[in-house]
């Protein structure tokens, strides 16, 4: 009998065979209502939607939220991250040692506001996100405090203290987390220029595969040198990813992960780095070449024209009357909204009947000019005599 543990509670069901469908499997989360208990699922041959029947549901799915196909490989399609499961952990504990400021780089101002509070804004407006956990000095928690109550959209807010290394301020922000969340992403709050479509696309890899991770391809060739700087060799640029942020990994990985680090006292640069060290797959979803790290002062000015750039194309589409909302660009294709035409359809037939009226009204019209010609002449609209065809 399925249970509401926390735990994950997995489920086959085995549909008509015929029909050519693949297994289902359902994940059980116990913080979700039972009204997705109803999922569609889609066959492995023709992509309509089945709809699994009442007593199904009720007898396997009661608690399920979500709902995945299978392939015969084993492989997963997921159909989406559900709202409110997703744990943002926000680093934000950073120095910026070499910013040279007087301040961490995460706060100094980018145009208007502090850099960090770019991905604050961006993060709560996303719905599959249930709570930011901020990893942050204690003094600066009145300031995110102060933007958190100017946000539409207020998910659940957490504070937390960084660490000595990056992988401690990560593991404090897990700490601190909803255990219950599905997926855990991890951000680094010198990167304000992240956008909510890239974050999407990665949240459903890592919830496919595990771990993911925002990159993008490698543009300039890299070289392997030696510690007086001769060249070993030449790395093969096409299979080269500049990894970002977020990185996003399911909670019972990243426990399993920082267990090993703690037992074999390892030192990770990034956090998908614990996956790899456990062998498990990590994805690498496509990013943008924008999303860059505010490290130095060079790398302030690339985000100001960045950011002023995208402030310039909301404002032009704004002006030429765009009826499209920025967040449909955050939607897969399938469920953007479709232009809706404002001539009405005509079909063939209507079309047919229509010409087929106009002309006989023309020559209805023109008959009527000619009898009132002819009367006018005294004469009447007779036949033409049978000479006139030669007979």
């Amino acid at each position: 009998m399925l249970g509401t543990s926390s735990s994950t509670s997995v489920c086959s069901v085995v549909l008509n065979p015929q029909a050519h469908l693949s297994r289902v499997t359902h994940t059980f989360l116990p913080f979700q209502p039972a009204a997705y208990a109803r999922k569609i699922v889609t066959s492995r041959r023709c992509r309509r939607p089945v709809t699994l029947s009442a007593a199904v549901a009720r007898q396997h799915l009661h608690t399920a939220v979500r709902c995945r196909a299978t392939s015969g490989n084993g492989a997963v399609k997921s159909f989406g991250v559900e709202p409110g499961t997703v744990s943002f952990i926000l680093l934000a504990g950073g120095v910026g040692k070499r910013m040279g400021a007087s301040i961490p780089k995460q706060y100094l101002e980018l145009l208007g506001q502090p850099i960090a509070m770019y991905s604050l804004q961006t993060m709560a407006s996303m719905p599959e996100i249930g709570e930011i956990v901020i990893v942050c000095d204690p003094s600066y928690r009145d300031l995110f405090r102060r933007y958190y109550e100017q946000l539409p959209v207020k998910p659940h807010l957490v504070f937390t203290e960084p660490g000595k290394e990056r992988q401690d301020s990560v593991y404090n922000g897990f700490a601190a987390s909803n255990p219950e969340s599905v997926l855990v992403a991890i951000h680094d709050s010198a990167r304000p220029l992240v956008t909510k479509a890239d974050v999407r696309r990665c949240l459903h890899d890592g919830l496919e595969v595990g771990a993911a991770v925002l990159g993008v391809p490698v543009k300039p060739t890299i070289k392997e040198v030696d510690s007086e700087r001769n060249v070993v060799k030449t790395l093969k640029r096409a299979a080269l990813w500049e990894v970002q942020t977020p990185q996003v990994i399911r909670p019972a990985l990243l426990k399993e992960g920082f267990e090993l680090v703690l037992e074999k006292n390892l030192e990770v640069t990034d956090d998908v780095s614990i996956i790899e060290a456990l062998g498990r797959p990590v994805r690498v979803t496509q990013g943008s070449y924008t999303n860059i790290k505010v490290t130095t002062p060079d790398d302030m000015s690339v985000a100001e024209r960045f950011l002023s750039e995208s402030e310039l194309n909301l404002r032009v589409r704004s002006q030429e009357g765009d009826k499209t909302e920025v967040v449909e660009d955050d939607k897969p294709a399938d469920q953007q909204k479709k232009p809706v035409s404002s001539t009405p359809k005509v079909e063939k037939g209507q079309t047919t009947a229509i010409v087929t009226g106009a002309i006989s009204i023309i020559f209805g019209v023109l008959y009527l000019l000619l009898v009132q010609l002819l009367d006018s002449r005294g004469n009447q609209l007779l036949p033409p005599p049978p000479e006139a065809f030669g007979l």
